[in-house]
């Protein structure tokens, strides 16, 4: 196993892919995510009753909740199209390849609305091009993150599927099931840490890759740990920063306006003012979240590189 610069990855990271344009897509799918949801949230307020002992309408309560549902899902599914980018482009850093942002988005983008049937042309296949010129990158890059969608789908369901069957269980437990569900969670995310490069990078399927990021984490717990706590970390940092202003007009605006709260205080503002704040501040949050995602992304990339890629390639030569 090769030495770790945990450092240098986290640096690489937040500098490559974080702080970058490569998180441009994710910011901008989210911001769109957090105002469109506001939006619901603000109009089912709004249709709520103002009488006390009115009941609410069932149904409109129910589509409410299916409108946030499908919202959240066509969110995930952008996040992890716009990470399968991220994790590529941290991929073909390491070989010295550069693939733009444009290269990457807007030809999937086309393919995808095209619908065209996987290409058979020889030179774009990973194992038979190490490196790629210009118009090749720009096909091969999107090509391959689309071909990639129903493996990353397929294991970002078991990813969640499975913690919530064992926390099921655990949670039963007397007094201890909360610290037993916590540490089974922990433990399944460390075991996950670099299912997606696997997919990605490595050309394995969703199960394939699950079972090998289980294998090497069993082998290298240590390494994994580390760097899990330091992307969890910095993750968190970044996430708490994005949210103070949130915080700041919940806690000011918004908890005031509660029926419980008694007199409102004086410097209550207009109902208006109060929705433009919280969707200003709920946007920087979007912004924010999306930059730890993408942290989270580059950060597992590159260890893939460091830890498995260059592994993977010394033996096949």
């Amino acid at each position: 196993m090769p030495a770790i610069s945990y450092g240098e990855i986290v640096i690489e990271a937040l500098k490559k892919e974080a702080f970058s344009r490569r998180s441009l897509p994710m910011i901008g799918a989210l911001i769109l995510t957090a105002i469109f949801s506001f939006k619901l949230v603000v109009d089912f307020i709004f249709k709520l009753p103002g009488i006390s002992g009115i009941p609410i309408d069932k149904m409109a309560f129910l589509l409410f909740f299916l409108e946030l549902f499908l919202v959240s899902m066509i969110a995930w599914v952008l996040t992890l199209f716009f990470g399968a980018i991220v994790i590529k482009q941290a991929g073909e850093d390491a070989k010295g390849v550069r693939i733009s942002l444009t290269e990457c988005f807007w030809l999937a983008v086309q393919q995808f609305k095209t619908a065209r049937k996987r290409t058979t042309n020889k030179a774009l296949k990973p194992k038979r091009s190490k490196i790629l010129g210009d118009n090749g990158n720009y096909r091969y890059s999107s090509w391959f993150v689309k071909t990639k969608m129903l493996s990353l789908v397929c294991a970002g369901i078991l990813i969640a599927l499975i913690p919530s069957v064992i926390g099921t269980g655990l949670s039963i437990v007397p007094y201890v099931g909360g610290l037993l569900n916590l540490i089974v969670s922990i433990l399944i995310a460390l075991s996950v840490f670099v299912t997606y490069p696997y997919i990605i990078l490595g050309e394995r399927g969703a199960i394939n890759a699950i079972f090998a990021s289980f294998h090497h984490f069993v082998e290298n717990k240590f390494q994994i740990s580390i760097l899990w706590l330091l992307r969890t970390a910095i993750g968190l940092v970044i996430t708490v920063t994005f949210a103070i202003p949130f915080i700041i007009v919940f806690s000011l605006f918004i908890i005031p306006r509660l029926p419980l709260q008694g007199v409102p205080p004086p410097y209550l503002l207009s109902t208006m003012s109060v929705i433009v704040i919280t969707a200003m501040s709920i946007v920087i949050l979007a912004i924010g979240l999306s930059i730890a995602i993408v942290f989270s992304y580059g950060v597992s990339a590159r260890y893939y590189n460091v830890a498995i890629g260059r592994k993977e390639e010394e033996g096949n030569e």
